[in-house]
């Protein structure tokens, strides 16, 4: 049995002479949420709009529990799609009350309205502001607003929810709270969602699935682990959290791991993590700032790479302690993260050390 409620084919928008989707493809099955990830312009906003009806594409499918939505024949009206939508300005009506809000859509399908006012009720309850019900969207802060917006979205039981942006006009400490806020309504009702954010932090926390997108195309989908552990592409590791990425040519192979060599003619293992590559081919290594240590190696069963450093930049930053060291002969950095206390000054060096598991090749 098929359980995909969306389903997108050869999906391609152009604008003009400019190609802002080009012929991707997905499945996304009922209940999970998929976050669009990528660069302004990468073509995530563009494919959001397609899914809701608010861009015609150029060419390609849409299909909603086997229903066709966009093809080149026919494309169904947003109101017919029965999905709910957050929009980043969080497009809430200053007039009406919070209770108004939600309810709108409802009367619009000519709801009854003791109908109406369990629903409303429901879903105020769900978002926490059943109490604020009266109040109207300029009496509430951006966090609450937010909430109203959602669910009204919600109220109306849509097959998919579209969120576009919906945290980047709140500041930092509440976009954390809301994440997880949307995180949990999504899975507590099951609903299918697809998000569209530039941010990774927000990426990582709410997805069952990340998209990567870069000029119109999809780069690589996966769970945010996978991504992030295992990225295909040196942007991808870039754009998903901070990597450290170094130029190499393969050398040579031991056991479990290539050799391979920088630019300064430094050799790294690095774990062959199901790669096949060849001797001479050329690669990126990346290594995650976290993954490596200034503490003795404790690990007798793991022969690690070790380099002699030098200090250049020191960052404290409550939590974390970044490191920006200094490789002899190399002109990138390393950068290094480490819980506090801080251990090394700017102008010392030392000696860090990395798994050969958690160096990753890949290409450009």
């Amino acid at each position: 049995m098929n359980t995909d409620r969306l389903v997108i084919r050869d999906l391609t928008k152009t604008f003009g002479t400019v190609t802002a989707v080009n012929q991707i493809n997905m499945s996304i099955p009922q209940g999970k949420l998929y976050s669009f990830l990528g660069p302004s312009g990468c073509g995530k906003t563009t494919t959001l709009r397609m899914i809701a009806g608010l861009e015609t594409p150029s060419s390609g499918q849409i299909i909603v529990d086997g229903r066709v939505l966009s093809d080149s024949k026919e494309v169904v009206l947003p109101e017919k799609r029965n999905m709910g939508m957050v929009f980043q300005s969080y497009a809430v009506w200053p007039h009406m009350s919070v209770w108004d809000n939600v309810a709108y859509g409802l009367k619009l399908k000519k709801m009854e309205r003791s109908r109406i006012e369990k629903k409303v009720a429901e879903m105020l309850e769900l978002v926490g502001l059943y109490h604020l019900r009266e109040r109207f969207p300029t009496q509430l802060s951006g966090g609450q607003q937010q909430r109203v917006a959602l669910a009204r979205a919600l109220a109306n039981e849509p097959s998919i929810l579209l969120l576009d942006e919906p945290l980047s006009n709140l500041d930092a400490k509440l976009r954390e709270t809301m994440r997880f806020e949307i995180r949990s309504l999504q899975q507590r009702l099951g609903i299918t969602a697809v998000y569209v954010t530039h941010s990774q932090d927000e990426a990582l926390a709410v997805s069952d699935v990340i998209v990567i997108m870069r000029d119109g195309v999809i780069l690589q989908a996966g769970s945010p682990e996978e991504v992030y552990s295992h990225p295909n592409s040196s942007f991808v590791a870039g754009f998903i959290g901070l990597a450290n990425s170094f130029p190499a040519r393969v050398v040579g192979a031991e056991g479990d791991a290539y050799v391979v060599e920088l630019e300064n003619g430094l050799q790294i293992r690095a774990a062959k993590h199901g790669k096949q590559w060849k001797t001479g081919e050329e690669v990126v290594l990346v290594i995650r700032p976290e993954n490596i240590s200034f503490d003795d190696w404790r690990n007798p069963g793991v022969v690690p790479n070790e380099l002699k450093v030098k200090v250049e930049r020191v960052s404290f930053t409550g939590s974390i302690v970044d490191y920006f060291l200094r490789i002899p002969r190399l002109s990138e950095s390393l950068r290094c993260q480490t819980t506090p206390p801080t251990r090394f000054a700017e102008g010392q060096e030392a000696t860090c050390y990395f798994a050969p598991e958690v160096c990753i090749l890949t290409k450009e």
